[in-house]
This record gives C-alpha cells, sequence and structure tokens, in this order.
C-alpha cells in the first residue's frame, strides 16, 4: 500500500490542451485530437522530457510516499512499490532505525563471519538493503516480531509514471503537479522552436529553468530534513 502525501488543488492540464497550447503559440493551429504528425511528436517528446528533467532535479515533497511494509515471518525479501525510485529516509522499526548498506556490501558480506544474510537467525530486522526491485532485510522476522509488529511505514521518492503518447490523447496528463503546466509549455516550445529552426527558443528554455528553480526554492522552504540514500544507488528507469 502506498499513500501520496503531497497533492495539489487543482489538476494538470491534458497532453491534448498542453500541445494544443503550444501549437497555438508557435503555428497559431488549435487542435480538437492528436493526430500524428511530425509537430505533435515532437512535442509529445519534449512535454516528457521536461516531465523526466523536472522529476529528477530534485527530492521535491511532492515526491514523497508511505508505503506499508508487512512483515513475514522467516521472510528476507519485500517487493518495492511499483513507482519506487529511491528510499526518502532510513527504515525505522520499533523507533529503532535500521543500518542501511549498498547491495555489494549485502552480497560480499553474505558469507562473512560477522553476520550471514542466508542463516535462519531470526527476530527484529536490523540490516536492510535495495537491490533491485526487492527490499531485503535481516535478520529474518520472527514469529514473536511480526506478531509484535506486523506493518512498518517507510517513505521513499516516486518515479514519474510511463510516458505519454498520441495514443494518450486527452485522457491522460503529465505526472507532475499543476503548478508546472508553465514549465511544461515553455520546454516543449523551446523544442518546437529549435525543431522548426525559429532562433528565440533560447528564451523559453531560460523561463523553464526560472519556473522550476522558483518551484525548487518553495520546494525547499517547506521540506522536512531526512536522511537519504545516496543517488546512485538509485534503481528507477524512467518510461
Amino acid at each position: 500500500m502506498t499513500t501520496v502525501l503531497k497533492t495539489t488543488g487543482y489538476t494538470t492540464p491534458t497532453l491534448l490542451a498542453l500541445v494544443s497550447r503550444c501549437r497555438r503559440e508557435v503555428t497559431k493551429e488549435s487542435l480538437t485530437s492528436l493526430n500524428d504528425d511530425p509537430i505533435n511528436n515532437v512535442l509529445v517528446d519534449a512535454i516528457n522530457d521536461a516531465v523526466s528533467d523536472i522529476y529528477f532535479k530534485s527530492r521535491w515533497n511532492w515526491r514523497k510516499q508511505s508505503w506499508n511494509i508487512l512483515w513475514v515471518d522467516s521472510q528476507t525479501d519485500y517487493a518495492l512499490p511499483a513507482d519506487f525510485d529511491q528510499l526518502a529516509t532510513e527504515i525505522v522499526v520499533n523507533n529503532v532505525a535500521l543500518k542501511e548498506i549498498s547491495p555489494e556490501e549485502w552480497w560480499r558480506n553474505t558469507y562473512a563471519p560477522s553476520w550471514n544474510s542466508n542463516s535462519s537467525i531470526s527476530g527484529q530486522p536490523s540490516i536492510y538493503t535495495v537491490d533491485r526491485a526487492l527490499l531485503k532485510i535481516w535478520p529474518l522476522p520472527s514469529t514473536d516480531f511480526v506478531a509484535q509488529t506486523p506493518i512498518s511505514v517507510a517513505y521513499y521518492y516516486r518515479q514519474p509514471s510511463s510516458m505519454l503518447t498520441l495514443a494518450s490523447d486527452s485522457s491522460n496528463s503529465p505526472d507532475v503537479p499543476a503548478d508546472f503546466t508553465e514549465a511544461l509549455v515553455r520546454f516543449a516550445v523551446a523544442r518546437l522552436k529549435i525543431f522548426l529552426q525559429w532562433t528565440d527558443f533560447a528564451i523559453d528554455q531560460k523561463r523553464f529553468e526560472e519556473i522550476v528553480t522558483n518551484r525548487l526554492q518553495t520546494d525547499m522552504l517547506t521540506a522536512h530534513p531526512t536522511r537519504v540514500r545516496p543517488r546512485n544507488w538509485r534503481t528507477a528507469n524512467f518510461g
């Protein structure tokens, strides 16, 4: 189970609405559907690229989710949420922070004398790693531990949903908060101007960066300090 911690009060425009607005600005055309033509393809690709760029500029508050870990007796592997990108905080069980290690350290220690991740030792988990699509913990949860602590809550940053396509048309919107709408438009308009060989695309590129920087500053003012895992341990792939 995952829970969105941050939401916006209004809705991001649909892909059709965004593409139509970009075309009105540049080519003075308006759309009622997304047909397969070069300009529409450029704009859809640009909007997807803008979403990716925005997501990975920061650990945005609106990317933070909660996840209920349902402990199972003697089970070491737990599937991560489908939209998992990276942990937002260390995992805490019964008010004790577990020690996080890298996947390399996990497998290197499998046969170390200090502890053995393949052993049948059970109790309250104290060590974990995130390896590909799995949370791996040790020691194995014991029967008593599961009975006393059936669920622990973890927090993570989500990755964007699948990229939009022309087939998405008016039914789907880019997976960012609505207050990034203008940033999406500016990024896509700049890309379209480059495609059309217009020379003033840098104005829109600059405006995109200004909007995102402004949103980042606002987001940082409302953020709570957290201990996070290194970004080079990320597991996500956009799209």
